[in-house]
């Protein structure tokens, strides 16, 4: 690929998301590819589970996608960063649900730490 003087070369770009809002919230990579992490107001791979989702979204280093995780509470969810280490991802948000079962959400914009193995499942 030619480029100009001080430009750089795409190697890839991917572009997704749903009829309704989405916003991403910050990427993180590793040797295994990179993660993804925001929020969405619509139905991204076929799952809507409340007002608004987090979701995280797995690339390979080539830029195929490995896995797609949103998941949420029935009301306002985010994915607001990422991280990860040898062994998964770890996604940071804000929820105004409850993740934890009954007794509900401690208050509005309560905080969550969700971890992944890099497969894609919730450790």
């Amino acid at each position: 690929m030619k480029t100009l003087a001080g430009s750089f070369a795409t190697a890839w770009t991917r572009q997704f998301g749903t009829s309704d809002t989405d916003v991403a919230g910050g990427i993180a990579a590793n040797g295994a590819g990179y993660v993804v992490v925001g929020t969405t107001n619509g139905n991204l791979s076929g799952q809507n589970l409340g007002y608004s989702d987090a979701f995280s979204r797995r690339y390979d280093g080539a830029g195929g996608i490995v896995w797609t995780r949103p998941f949420g509470t029935e009301l306002q969810d985010s994915g607001d960063a990422v991280a990860v280490d040898a062994n998964g991802y770890m996604v940071l948000g804000t929820t105004d649900g409850s993740f934890t079962g009954p007794g509900g959400p401690l208050g509005e914009n309560d905080l969550f730490v969700r971890r992944y193995s890099r497969a894609g499942h919730v450790l």
